[in-house]
C-alpha cells in the first residue's frame, strides 16, 4: 500500500516583534527595504525555508551523537550537504554531473537515496529536488511596514561619567582627544558629503560627456572624505555614528502563508513536524535578532487526499505555534500525524537511515 501523500499547509504567520531581512539587491544604506510583491512587503521563503533546514540538520545531527556515545559522526562535507545542499567534494559534483541530464530530478526518482535519507529529500540538493514546497509570508496592506530608525550610538562616558575615573588621566585626555577629532571631521565631511550626493544626482541628466566630468569630481570628493578620516590618529569611526534606519513588518501584522510537502512518506512527514516543534521552541526568523525583531507564533491547517480517488482535499490536523510550544492537534480516526511522528522516531533510532549518503 503506497502510503505517500502530499500534505498542504495553509495558515499565517503574526509577528510579536518587527519582521525584517535582507535580500540582494535590496536597497540598503539610510534607508533598507523589504522585498515586495506589487507594493506589499513579504517575508521570502528561502529564509524560513532556510531556518528550517538548519534546524532539521541539528535535529539529525542530534540523533546521530546519541547513538555514538555522544561522539560527532558527520564530517564537514556532510554537515554541509545536510545543512545546505552543498557540494564540498569536487569529485562528488563531478560524478553527479555526469550522470545528470538536467539540474533536477522528479520527487519520485532517486527513491532509494530518499528512503535512506529523509532530510536530503525533504529539503534536496543540486539535482534532486526537494519535496518541501515553502512559500513566502504576506503581508495584506502598503501600512504593515514601516521604517524603524535606527538613531545614533551614544558614548560609553556620556551614560556614565562615573567609568572616566576607572582610566588613568592619559587614557582620559586620550578619549577627548579623539571625540574632539571626530567633531571636527564629522562637520567637514557632512559637507563634503552634500557636495557629492548633489553631484550624484546631476548625473541623471547630465550627458555622456558630462558624465565624465562629474565622475571625476566625485572620485576626488570621495578622496578627500578618506583623506579626512585617515588624518585621524584613531578612532576614525565616529563614536557616536549613525545607525542606519530598517524597514520591517510591523508586530502585530498576520502574514498569509502557505506551504506543502509532495508525496511525502511517513517519515519525512514525521521529520518535518518535528522540525517545526524545534523551531517552536525559539521562533525567530529574519535579521536583527539584537532588538529582539523576528519573534513570530504561527498556526496552520494541514490538508491532504486521503484516498487516491478523492475529488476534494481533506483536513487532517492543525499545527499553532506560541509562548506555550508547539500544539499538533490530529484530526484523522488512525492518527495519521501522530504515528508520523513516531515513525520519524522509531527510524531515525533504528540506524537503518543513513544521513551521511547524499549521491
Amino acid at each position: 500500500m503506497n502510503l505517500n501523500r502530499t500534505y498542504q499547509f495553509v495558515g499565517h504567520l503574526t509577528t510579536l516583534e518587527p519582521l525584517t531581512v535582507t535580500l540582494k539587491g535590496a536597497t540598503v544604506g539610510k534607508t533598507h527595504k523589504m522585498p515586495r510583491n506589487g507594493d506589499l512587503g513579504y517575508f521570502p521563503a528561502s529564509s524560513f525555508r532556510g531556518a528550517l533546514r538548519h534546524l532539521a540538520h541539528k535535529l539529525v545531527n542530534d540523533v546521530l551523537k546519541a547513538q555514538n556515545d555522544g561522539q560527532p559522526v558527520l564530517d564537514l562535507p556532510e554537515m554541509l550537504m545536510l545543512a545546505q545542499g552543498y557540494f564540498v567534494k569536487k569529485e562528488d559534483m563531478e560524478q553527479l554531473s555526469k550522470s545528470a541530464k538536467s539540474t533536477s530530478t522528479p520527487v519520485d526518482q532517486n527513491l532509494h537515496l530518499r528512503l535512506q535519507n529523509p532530510m536530503i529529500s525533504l529539503f534536496g540538493r543540486w539535482g534532486l529536488n526537494s519535496k518541501l514546497g515553502m512559500g513566502s509570508a504576506y503581508t495584506t496592506r502598503i501600512e504593515d511596514t514601516q521604517v524603524f530608525h535606527g538613531g545614533a550610538r551614544t558614548v560609553l562616558f556620556e551614560r556614565s561619567p562615573e567609568l572616566l575615573d576607572d582610566l588613568t588621566s592619559d587614557d582620559v585626555d586620550r578619549f577627548y582627544s579623539f571625540i574632539a577629532a571626530q567633531a571636527e571631521t564629522s562637520v567637514d565631511v557632512s559637507e563634503i558629503k552634500k557636495e557629492r550626493g548633489a553631484l550624484v544626482k546631476s548625473l541623471k541628466t547630465a550627458t555622456n560627456d558630462e558624465k565624465d566630468a562629474i565622475n571625476a569630481q566625485i572620485n576626488d570628493l570621495d578622496a578627500q572624505i578618506k583623506a579626512r578620516k585617515d588624518s585621524e590618529v584613531e578612532a576614525t569611526e565616529s563614536l557616536r555614528r549613525p545607525l542606519d534606519g530598517i524597514e520591517a513588518i510591523k508586530a502585530g501584522i498576520e502574514l498569509k502563508h502557505r506551504m506543502a510537502i509532495n508525496d511525502a512518506n511517513p517519515v519525512e512527514l514525521g521529520l518535518f513536524l518535528t522540525t517545526l516543534a524545534k523551531f517552536a521552541r525559539n521562533p525567530r526568523l529574519g535579521g536583527n535578532t539584537k532588538l529582539n525583531f523576528g519573534h513570530v507564533h504561527a498556526s496552520w491547517t494541514i490538508s491532504t487526499w486521503l484516498n487516491e480517488d478523492d475529488f476534494e482535499l481533506t483536513e487532517i490536523g492543525r499545527v499553532s505555534i506560541d509562548d506555550s510550544g508547539i500544539k499538533i492537534e490530529d484530526l484523522t480516526d488512525e492518527g495519521l500525524l501522530k504515528n508520523a511522528i513516531e515513525d520519524w522516531k522509531a527510524a531515525s533510532s533504528s540506524g537503518k537511515l543513513n544521513f551521511k549518503q547524499y549521491i
